[in-house]
């Protein structure tokens, strides 16, 4: 058996048991979450079942007594950044796991012995080498490879019993295999054939592969490749002509090849996964294909592939009909296996079939959390085309008593040739049919599954054929059953499709979304897109045709004046197979000639975004599109507070893209307008951040009032942070008037959901600066070091640290503390932060306004120039125009880099026409060593018109250091930051 054998089974097909409500919202967050339970493994003996269990950051392996169904813990792993990338039986007595942290692999054995539901051993890492593979022939023995002891650049091969390689016998006995061979990166073993090969570096540019027989001496080669512009990897034989390999040479992502070995050349794909790059692939004793293995969402992943029907398929399709049942493992005897069972309505589930008792058990579900909902199943139709043959499609629509748009979505597949539709669980699927939308999927001429003619029928067909056999079916459903709203959308060859059909049937479609698509034929042939590669031009052609066969009519970018409806284009800039060419100049024509078009377009992804998080808010983003453009009130779809929950949620999901721009372009205004439908929903932080908006002035108008209204609505709604925001407003007198007790009011309301380091310097500076109810012990303490330790996650300390400092430096300006308070104080800061309390002046460098220049050279530290002297700074909108100074601190008697000191720096604002009403702006502490230039820098754009704002900064003591004062003025148009040198 191979050591990927029994990996993890997150299918690309859901499953599972029974569900129960039928007629709520789905949380898009549940539809796209990771598989809880997978990397199924059952005992050699069928007694136990070795499992993951994934939840958030903790990972866990157990193992499961199917006897009494208690599991039980053999490992555990509390950080997120650790994977299980492989988990295997030995024997009944020994467990192999690989464990992954970023570029490091470890593997380990677990050497245990088992007592009804106890377990006892012990794990054992494998330090010197690497586990080669198991050796069915004998389950207490594996292939070891590891460096030779005298010459590092030869690696030796053994046989090894498990005892021997964990130390328990003598590694002395082991039988060595071969040790003659040079630069190897790794050994494999073909147990159909009983060949060994071997993967080795023969020249800087060349890899080759080697085989020998198991029991033979000659290693002979059987071929070549570049590194540089070829990756191929061999699995096994699919004959002894014919290997099967991984390379990625004529496809863009990782995927399962023949390549024949007389010839020397890469034949056909035999397997491609939509998103993934392959990292491993299974052959039987045949030679066929019968499982993948990828890393899906960080995890390592095991997809069986089911390709001929035999004995215990046949069987295990009677037993669970209108499933799709695979065995995934079984014991030795072949008396027990474990079936993954799913279909369109239910996602994954592992269930125990007993063949010699033809009984079944669920083990448990894949993703226990969806047990909740019900799904709607598929209906099938048939049409005859125009060449006579049947096409096949599969309908999914929403449930009797759910969301029913009388809407239906045209999804033609991608490819288009050699894909076909399945009768699978699709998240994005049933997402849009539990929002209201009905979903049909063709399987056209082009499509596999039907037969290599009903295939070759589709090459060349690129908006013809193609789009003919799925209008067939658009036309013969809707005859059936009246839509009253139809919009096509489409991945890939799916989303050329989706336009190609509104485009030939402008009275039919009503909106597009066509997303990582090709839209202009012939640019598929320029040198950019074929990588210079003829096997790849080949391919191409193989697919659409020969270019020089292709007329307009096929191409989008010109029938745009046919295109009179919504379209959504969705693109990656790093898109290899599409070229996000296509998608851009598409969308470029359709904005010349004023259509209707909005744009999704992702930085970093290519063909394709592939996390789970980006999946989930390109579908939540894809159903507010179809929402807006068909007229339907989102939020009518609430029935109930927990629902009215999921559509805020869902409107945040789409506002913090805009905010944060999570690989799409930042965009404010947008974010603000997400903000305000989350926030009409309640959503607490959308109410939260859009008090923060109205604070700062940002986009919209700055208005504290507002800005206060939205920070008590968040607290109200339960978002901490609200209550906490005006506490401190209050505290500091940031844009409104200083009061102790509305702080210390709403600090309680705060207090009450969490206690943070923010809510303890708050508490610190009330306790410090109100000077009727001063407690100076209380204010230390909230402000110590190990206060802040006590309450804050390391990962969060540093930025605590940094909060610290602003409120330290806020305390030590306030002016009536007496001699001893203020002593007391200052030996804290000087105990928490390291510095001297020296007498110090300022050597000031530059002050003013001042406009940074970058360098010229990349790489190169810029430099701010000092502008003359102006008595009313005009405000600007260039981030780097500033107010302030720049200075060194020069302290008495101190030559010398390495001591610390501190200054305080202090800008408070009054309006110009009232300079006597100060109020206090933002403080903060610097600290560090001498003779470096220290910052005291505020932002114009961040600043106020028709205010004054006097920077002031003291050393610790409180002592004025430096005190200037800035007047910032109306914006004007037609004023630029002047650069003097």
């Amino acid at each position: 058996m191979k050591l990927s054998k029994f990996l993890s089974v997150s299918l690309c097909l859901w499953a599972f048991s029974v569900s129960s409500v039928a007629n709520t919202l789905i949380p898009a967050e549940e539809l796209y979450k990771a598989a809880v339970n997978d990397g199924v493994a059952l005992s050699p003996n069928g007694k136990h079942v070795l499992f993951r269990e994934n939840k958030g950051d903790a990972l866990r392996v157990l193992l499961r007594n199917i006897e009494t169904g208690t599991d039980i813990e053999i490992l555990s792993f509390n950080e997120s950044n650790f994977t299980i990338t492989n988990l295997d039986w030995i024997n009944d007595q020994q467990v192999y796991f690989q464990r992954e942290k970023k570029d490091e692999l470890d593997e380990f054995i677990y050497d245990f012995s088992i007592k009804g539901d106890e377990v006892s051993g012990k794990f054992y890492r494998i330090s010197k080498g690497r586990i080669v593979d198991l050796y069915p022939e004998d389950p207490y023995s594996v292939l070891y490879s590891r460096n030779k002891t005298d010459d590092e650049e030869y690696k030796e091969l053994f046989r090894v019993k498990v005892n021997q390689l964990i130390g328990v016998e003598s590694f002395s006995d082991a039988e060595l295999l071969d040790d003659t061979r040079e630069n190897v990166l790794m050994f494999f073993y073909d147990p159909t054939y009983q060949s060994l090969l071997s993967i080795e570096i023969e020249s800087e540019e060349e890899v080759a592969i080697y085989t020998r027989d198991f029991d033979g001496v000659e290693w002979r080669k059987m071929f070549t490749v570049n590194k540089e512009t070829e990756a191929i990897l061999p699995i096994g034989f699919i004959n002894e002509n014919t290997m099967a390999v991984l390379s990625n040479t004529n496809t863009d992502k990782v995927s399962v090849n023949s390549f024949d070995i007389e010839k020397q050349t890469l034949g056909e794909v035999i397997f491609e996964h939509d998103k993934y790059d392959l990292v491993g692939a299974e052959l039987d004793e045949n030679g066929e294909l019968i499982a993948v293995s990828y890393f899906k969402h960080g995890f390592y992943t095991r997809e069986p592939i089911n390709q001929k029907e035999n004995d215990i398929m046949a069987v295990l399709s009677k037993k669970f009909p209108g499933y799709t049942a695979l065995p995934i493992d079984h014991d030795l005897d072949k008396n027990r296996y474990v079936v993954a069972l799913s279909s369109s309505s239910l996602p994954l589930a592992y269930h125990l079939y007993d063949v010699t008792e033809d009984s079944e058990s669920l083990l448990f579900d894949a993703y226990p959390s969806l047990e909740a909902y019900q799904f709607p199943k598929s209906q099938t139709l048939t049409v005859k085309n125009a060449a006579g043959n049947d096409v096949e499609a599969l309908l999914i629509k929403p449930q009797k008593d759910g969301i029913d748009h009388n809407s239906l979505i045209v999804m033609p597949h991608g490819g288009p040739v050699g894909v076909q539709e399945f009768d699978y669980f699709s998240n994005d699927i049933q997402y849009l049919v539990n929002r209201g939308f009905s979903v049909l999927r063709v399987n056209f001429r082009g499509s596999s599954g039907y037969g290599k003619r009903f295939q070759e029928a589709g090459v060349g067909q690129f908006g013809l054929a193609i789009e003919e056999d799925i209008s067939l079916v658009v036309d013969k459903l809707i005859k059936e059953q009246s839509f009253k709203h139809v919009c096509s959308m489409g991945y890939s060859y799916g989303g050329y499709s989706a336009v190609m059909l509104a485009a030939k049937n402008p009275a039919l479609y009503q909106c597009v979304v066509a997303a990582y698509g090709v839209y202009d034929l012939p640019l598929l042939f320029t040198p950019s897109n074929l990588r210079g590669d003829e096997d790849f031009q080949e391919r191409v052609t193989k697919t659409i045709g020969d270019k020089e066969n292709l007329t307009q009519e096929q191409s989008p970018v010109h029938l745009i004046d046919q295109l009179n409806v919504p379209i959504y284009v969705i693109a990656g800039k790093k898109d290899y197979i599409s070229g996000f060419e296509q998608s851009h100049r598409f969308y470029y024509l359709l904005k010349k000639r004023n259509k209707d078009v909005e744009t999704l377009f992702y930085h970093q992804a290519g063909h394709g975004v592939s996390s789970l998080s980006a999946q989930r808010r390109e579908i939540i983003a894809v159903v507010d599109f179809l929402y807006r453009k068909l007229g339907f009130d989102k939020t009518a779809l609430a029935t109930n507070d927990d629902e009215k929950s999921i559509l805020a949620e869902e409107e945040m999901v789409i506002a913090d893209s805009y905010e944060f721009g999570w690989d799409i372009d930042q965009d404010t205004e947008m974010a603000i307008a997400y903000l305000k439908k989350a926030g009409e929903l309640g959503h607490s932080r959308a109410l939260f951040n859009l008090g923060s908006y109205y604070h700062r002035g940002i986009v919209v108008d700055k208005d504290i009032k507002q800005a206060i209204s939205y920070y008590e609505k968040a607290g109200e709604a339960g978002y901490e942070g609200g209550h906490l925001r005006l506490a401190r407003m209050y505290t500091f007198g940031r844009y409104v008037e200083m009061d102790f007790e509305k702080g210390r009011y709403y600090l309680e309301l705060a207090e009450a959901k969490d206690i943070t380091a923010e809510l303890l310097f708050i508490k610190a500076s009330l306790a410090c600066k109100d000077a009727a109810n001063r407690n100076l012990d209380v204010c230390i303490k909230n402000l110590s070091t190990k206060t802040i330790d006590n309450v804050t996650h390391k990962n969060n300390r540093k930025a605590a640290y940094e909060l610290r400092k602003e409120f330290l430096a806020d305390i030590l300006t306030v002016d009536n503390f007496n001699e001893n308070d203020r002593n007391r104080l200052i030996s804290f800061a000087k105990r928490e932060f390291y510095f001297k309390t020296l007498p110090i002046e300022l050597d000031i460098e530059q002050s003013g306004e001042l406009y940074y220049k970058e360098h010229e050279k990349f790489g190169r530290n810029g430099k701010y120039i000092e502008r003359k002297w102006r008595e009313s700074i005009v405000k600007t909108d260039d981030e780097n125009h500033y107010v302030g100074a720049i200075f060194k601190v020069d302290p008495e008697g101190i030559n010398s880099k390495r001591d610390d000191f501190s200054v305080i720096v202090k800008w408070s604002s009054a309006p110009t026409g009232n300079p006597e009403n100060v109020s206090p702006f933002d403080a903060s502490l610097l600290y560090g060593a001498p003779h470096y230039d220290w910052y005291a820098l505020k932002s114009v754009k961040e600043l106020e018109t028709d205010k004054i704002y006097t920077l002031e900064v003291y050393d610790i003591s409180l002592n004025l250091l430096l005190k200037k004062s800035f007047s910032i003025s109306a914006r004007e148009s037609s004023e630029e930051v002047a650069q003097s040198e």
